[in-house]
């Protein structure tokens, strides 16, 4: 039993000691590539920061960032190793503040940190009764209130120009962009790869971060990838010559960082029309053929409508976090805010990217209807009509959302974007140029495009009743394409009224108002009567 006990401890040495090895010779390579083709690299670094906005960066820390960021700080964040919470720290400010500045200022100024401040608690939080595996526990990193600080601090002045350094393309970690984006065009990019009439279309789903040039009506947009932390997704063209360069560049990638794609965790997409070139494309790029729907960022990606069996890991996983609190002794108030917080975050993440069908909204409503009362999955005993319970507390029901209603909102606000032209977004920019041809979201065809843009297109009617047009100068709108007027859009009521006034379809209603009154041509105004005051 020694022995073997001698044995082991001896072969974990070695292993600790060959992977150190190989720590330092990569990082030494990784290094030593980096200096040698630092020219070579800086020719795609297109996303700089002024020289102003450098010396920002590199500034003296000051005493008010200091206690900007203590004073951001969450009071009620578990404490560190030191057992010391920002709450104690912002209480005893007048006294302890000179102190905190001097450490915080002492790394920033000359790399020197306690030992005993950079400590940090793990803490293992079991998720269920009975934790076997590392997965049965949630780990939290308590870490003391001058770490905090310091990194707070970073973070606020990187904040500053995060926006300018990462591509509209990666959508992770920076304010007012939305994973959401990238999902929704990324299925509008894999539309019609199961249909042979379109050109040869080809999509590698890796787990490394690339930069590929690419021509699918990506070009003008500056598409190059869809990115979210190492969730990637490649586009180009199904063609030998298009497949050769991107296997080129991603050869030169592991030249330079020394990264290499998995090829366990990478897949080729292919379009139908592709499939005579498909034993080819594989060869070259060395990944395995795969199949639709493919899961990307949580939510899969597929051609055709979604269906209830596409919805079965959320499903799934809604039945997986209910099971975890089986054994709990609930009572409703715990139910109903584990529902709250919990359970309506994991379908509403789903209910912003996709509109579910009815099967899988009466699915997932039956699950949290049948834990509010029984605690579980058992049907019966309901108390109250679900309608009630989704009503607000101040209605007499309890706050819990309608997950259609909710799913309808989400949804209606990539429209309500589109409509405002957020073009920071990148898939309203994408959308806006592609989809809206007459550049009014009101004039597009509910029977053109992917399944999901003709899903959207029905809530048209839903966004029309909750908004309303001021003109103004009347630069912003079409006269015919907008519903800017009472009656709606004037096209759809009066379809001879650009043949009577002679004005072109997609004119702007600044071309009827000069002066802040109405100037609409005389035989228009005597055929219809219907222009309102203008105000």
């Amino acid at each position: 039993m020694i022995y073997c006990k001698a044995v082991m401890m001896e072969v974990m040495m070695l292993k600790q000691r060959a992977k150190l090895a190989w720590l330092k010779g990569a990082f030494g390579d990784t290094r030593r590539q980096s200096h040698l083709n630092l020219d070579h690299l800086q020719q795609f670094a297109k996303h700089l920061i002024s020289e102003d906005e450098a010396e920002q960066l590199i500034s003296p820390v000051q005493r008010h960032e200091i206690k900007d960021a203590l004073f951001d700080i969450n009071e009620d964040s578990a404490p560190g190793p030191d057992g010391f919470s920002s709450g104690f720290f912002k209480a005893t400010w007048t006294v302890v503040g000179e102190d905190v500045c001097q450490a915080v200022m002492e790394f920033f100024n000359h790399g020197r940190l306690l030992k005993q401040l950079n400590a940090t608690l793990i803490t293992l939080i079991p998720k269920v009764q009975m934790p076997i595996k590392v997965g049965d526990f949630r780990p939290i990193s308590c870490c003391n209130v001058v770490y905090k600080i310091i990194t707070k601090v970073m973070v606020k002045r990187m904040h500053l120009v995060l926006e300018k350094l990462i591509d509209s393309c990666q959508n992770a970690f920076v304010p007012g962009r939305s994973i959401s984006d990238n999902i929704l065009l990324a299925q509008e990019l894999l539309s019609g790869y199961n249909q042979k009439k379109l050109p040869p279309r080809c999509t590698v789903k890796g787990n490394k971060r690339y930069r590929i040039p690419i021509s699918l009506r990506c070009k003008e947009l500056g598409i190059v990838n869809l990115c979210f932390a190492d969730d990637l997704l490649l586009f180009c063209k199904a063609d030998l010559h298009s497949v050769t360069v991107l296997h080129r560049i991603l050869q030169e990638f592991k030249d330079l960082s020394g990264l290499q794609a998995n090829a366990q965790k990478s897949q080729v997409l292919l379009s139908k029309s592709a499939d005579q070139m498909t034993q080819q494309i594989l060869h070259i790029l060395g990944f395995p053929q795969g199949t639709f729907p493919v899961r990307y960022l949580g939510v899969p990606l597929i051609t055709s409508k979604l269906s209830l069996a596409d919805c079965t890991p959320l499903l799934l996983k809604i039945d997986a976090r209910i099971s975890g609190w089986n054994q709990l002794q609930l009572t409703y108030a715990g139910r109903t805010q584990l529902i709250k917080s919990i359970l309506s975050a994991i379908h509403q993440y789903w209910c912003s990217v996709f509109i579910l069908p009815k099967g899988v909204l009466k699915a997932i409503e039956a699950k949290l209807r049948n834990f509010l009362w029984r605690g579980g999955t058992e049907t019966g005993g309901y108390k109250v009509a679900w309608e009630q319970v989704c009503k607000p507390i101040t209605h007499g029901g309890l706050g819990i959302r309608n997950i259609q209603v909710m799913n309808n909102a989400l949804m209606s606000k990539h429209l309500w974007q589109i409509l405002i032209q957020k073009q920071d977004f990148i898939w309203v920019a994408w959308t806006t140029k592609h989809k809206l041809k007459h550049g009014t979201l009101w004039a597009a065809k509910a029977n053109e495009g992917s399944w999901i843009w003709k899903k959207l297109l029905k809530l048209r009617a839903q966004l029309l009743n909750g908004i309303q047009y001021r003109v103004g100068d009347g630069m912003d709108f079409k006269l015919w394409l907008d519903p800017w007027h009472p009656d709606g859009v004037l096209l759809n009521r009066y379809s001879h009224g650009p043949l009577i006034t002679g004005l072109p379809l997609d004119s702007n209603l600044s071309t009827v108002i000069e002066g802040n009154e109405w100037k609409w041509p005389s035989a228009f105004l005597i055929s219809m009567k219907f222009c309102p005051d203008f105000r």
